[in-house]
């Protein structure tokens, strides 16, 4: 299942990441990582181009939304649709990663990553991971504190892994120490 795929390749990352945090310098670092994990562990599949066939990895880098905005997601699993265009396929999943610290705050990009994932797929067969590496341990309350326009609460989850849930947006704030999955959005956003 797709889905448990790209679980199990993003908890190898966060188990890497929280052993030694600044190992990662940014965010492309944790993408580059993160991403020849996904292209490994999926299949080729067939995509038609202007009637041709093309087979090739069903992850993709910076490949556009389908929603008006067109804003790029970090990377997507792309799923095969009616258009003959490979520049405009179905994304079944879209993630969007930060790195940041306390010299490096990165907390406003993260939001508008949240927000991209929420308001672009609000009522789309869709699943949005977002996850927010942040090196420095620091309280949890914080995050709290500096997301609270945008997501109600959060759990911590106390061990080095994350389950996602299909068919939502998924946030994670992952810490050398814990991790927090929010629970509750406050935006709601129709398109």
């Amino acid at each position: 299942m797709d889905i448990v795929t790209i679980q199990n390749s993003i908890n190898k990352i966060i188990q890497r990441f929280c052993q030694e945090p600044f190992c990662y310098f940014y965010e492309e670092d944790i993408r580059v990582d993160l991403g020849s994990e996904l292209v490994h562990n999926f299949k080729t599949v067939e995509f038609i181009h202007k009637n041709i066939k093309i087979n090739t990895s069903p992850i993709k880098f910076e490949y556009p939304s389908s929603f008006a905005s067109k804003q790029r997601h970090d990377i997507v699993l792309l799923k095969a649709n009616a258009s003959k265009n490979i520049y405009n396929l179905d994304i079944s999943i879209a993630i969007e990663l930060k790195l940041g610290s306390l010299s490096y705050d990165r907390c406003a990009k993260f939001k508008e990553d949240v927000l991209k994932l929420i308001g672009g797929y609000s009522n789309k067969e869709f699943t949005g991971i977002a996850i927010y590496f942040y090196q420095d341990n620091i309280d949890a309350k914080l995050f709290q504190e500096w997301f609270n326009e945008t997501i109600e609460n959060f759990d911590i989850i106390n061990s080095n892994q994350i389950i996602i849930e299909q068919s939502k947006v998924n946030t994670f704030i992952i810490t050398p120490e814990y991790i927090l999955k929010a629970k509750n959005y406050r935006v709601r956003i129709k398109i």
